[in-house]
């Protein structure tokens, strides 16, 4: 893995600070500065922007922890290139350059199976590292080649390493110490191995019992085949047993049929409509009441009335009056309309009587016409001849 760029955007005493390493194929890159410049500050930068920031971190004393980014540029001995940020967070804090999730595996590739103690020890070691390896050497602690290789590696601490990997070793494994890992586990395997033959058959035992579980299961194929026809017989009588009732209830339908003879197969909706006609004749002979009694009264009516001969002898007068009522009806109605058409022509007559004298009454409308020589007059001039 290449660093192309590391982008410190919000970290530690830095703001927006941009260090660009892509210059030239095989470029070595020299990072240096007086002290309290922040160079430690980037390398623990670095190593939280590959692995992730602490929950609890120093490097928030300018930006909230929330606010917290780091930015790089790597590139993949294949070729490839990832651009990516780091956030600070309990999950999902790998982000694109536009704040959107980034998968964990895809910059898993380029870390190549290094963790965060195996770069803390091989690349990522500091100042504070390099004095306890040196402290090592001038105390004489551990072998000499131990320590050299300690301080020339950064892996400060490897006697300590080493002696917890003899205290592990000694848990997995020590001769006669039945409290190890190894041999508690032989232990446990010895007991599994008398358990399983405690628990096995002999040969003879499991040929008798997988014949009687061949017998077993013959047998219950049997019953089962056996259980298949009782059920259905069981079914077969539910179903006569249901249906007697209504076959008894047919037999004595068909009777009661027989005895009727030849009956007239009526529509089904002869109920409806019998209703109907038996309303209708309900009503029919309600207003049959109702006539017969209104005729009686009028017949009654009829015989009191009493026509005095000297109305008889007025017939042709009556039958006068009858005809010129017809008219006097149709005037009356006719009235309305004969008024409005008076109306419009009175109008029409006080609008031109006003053109051809101006302030005339309808009453001196008399003394503007012509006689008959007048008139004569007029039509010769109007059409000579």
């Amino acid at each position: 893995m290449k660093i192309l760029s590391l982008h410190l955007k919000s970290y530690g005493p830095f703001t927006d600070h941009l260090l660009d390493f892509k210059d030239g194929q095989k470029a070595f890159h020299l990072v240096y500065g007086p002290n309290e410049s922040g160079k430690t500050a980037t390398l623990r930068a670095l190593r939280a922007l590959l692995f992730g920031i602490p929950e609890r971190t120093s490097d928030d004393f300018r930006h909230e922890g929330k606010r917290l980014r780091i930015g790089a540029r790597i590139e993949h001995s294949d070729g490839t290139v990832l651009t990516f940020q780091r956030r600070k967070g309990r999950s999902k804090t790998l982000l694109t350059e536009d704040e959107r999730e980034l998968s964990n595996s895809q910059l898993e590739k380029f870390l190549g199976g290094v963790d965060e103690s195996a770069f803390s020890l091989m690349f990522g070691f500091g100042h504070e590292d390099l004095v306890r390896g040196g402290k090592e050497i001038a105390s004489g602690k551990g072998d000499v080649g131990q320590s050299l290789f300690a301080a020339g590696s950064g892996i400060s601490g490897l006697r300590k390493i080493l002696q917890g990997l003899d205290l592990e070793a000694d848990k997995l494994f020590k001769h006669r110490a039945s409290s190890t890992v190894v041999n508690q586990t032989i232990s446990r395997y010895k007991e599994s191995i008398k358990e399983i033959r405690e628990l096995s058959l002999q040969p003879k035992s499991w040929v008798e019992h997988e014949d009687l579980l061949n017998a077993a299961e013959e047998r219950n194929v049997e019953v089962k085949k056996r259980l298949d026809v009782l059920q259905g017989n069981l079914n077969r009588l539910e179903r006569i047993q249901r249906a007697l009732p209504v076959i008894g209830e047919r037999k004595e339908t068909l009777s009661q049929i027989e005895q009727l003879g030849k009956v007239l197969i009526l529509p089904e909706s002869f109920k409806a409509e019998r209703l109907d006609v038996l309303k209708s004749q309900e009503k029919a002979q309600a207003d049959e009441g109702r006539a017969v009694s209104h005729i009686k009264t009028i017949m009654e009516g009829i015989g009191t009335i009493a026509i005095p001969e000297k109305l008889l002898g007025q017939k042709t007068v009556i039958e006068d009056i009858y005809l010129r009522l017809g008219s006097y009806q149709k005037e009356g109605t006719d009235l309305p309309a004969l008024k409005e058409r008076y109306v419009i022509s009175r109008t029409a007559t006080e609008n031109l009587l006003s053109e051809l004298r101006p302030g005339a009454s309808l009453g001196e409308a008399v003394t503007l016409r012509t006689g008959a020589a007048r008139r004569q007059y007029v039509l010769s001039a109007r059409h000579p001849a």
